[in-house]
């Protein structure tokens, strides 16, 4: 969940509005609707004092987002793996193609491909 969805599921818990919480914290109403939204972002002191009228950590209030920070670059990670399996890919294929003409070279290329779609496999799983 992000962050602007917990202001909002927080605050309306409370039976706080937009201007009750903005009252307290020192910001406008206008702020508070702009962080919930996702239009912007609380600074720190803002979510410390977010926290402690929620009663409730700072670390529940941003662990979320942190937590989709690593999901996305995990997806970055296996995008570049899969990428990588298929020049490996390529390079087992070109060194197929190429031995079957009697290059002796190619085997260079086949090995090469075999070792960097053996590293992807064992990084992609």
């Amino acid at each position: 969940m992000k962050i602007g969805q917990r202001l909002q599921d927080l605050r309306q818990k409370n039976g706080a509005s937009q201007e009750m919480v903005a009252n307290k914290i020192h910001v406008s109403r206008q702020t508070i609707s702009n962080w919930e939204n996702e239009h912007s972002i609380p600074d720190l002191q803002s979510l410390l004092l977010l926290a402690d009228l929620y009663s409730t950590t700072l670390d529940e209030l941003v662990r979320g987002d942190l937590d989709m920070l690593d999901a996305k670059k995990v997806i970055k990670q296996m995008v570049w793996y899969t990428v990588g399996l298929l020049v490996s890919v390529i390079f087992v294929y070109l060194g197929f193609y190429l031995l079957t003409f009697g290059k002796y070279w190619s085997v260079a290329s086949y090995l090469t491909g075999f070792a960097l779609f053996a590293y992807f496999t064992y990084k992609f799983f």
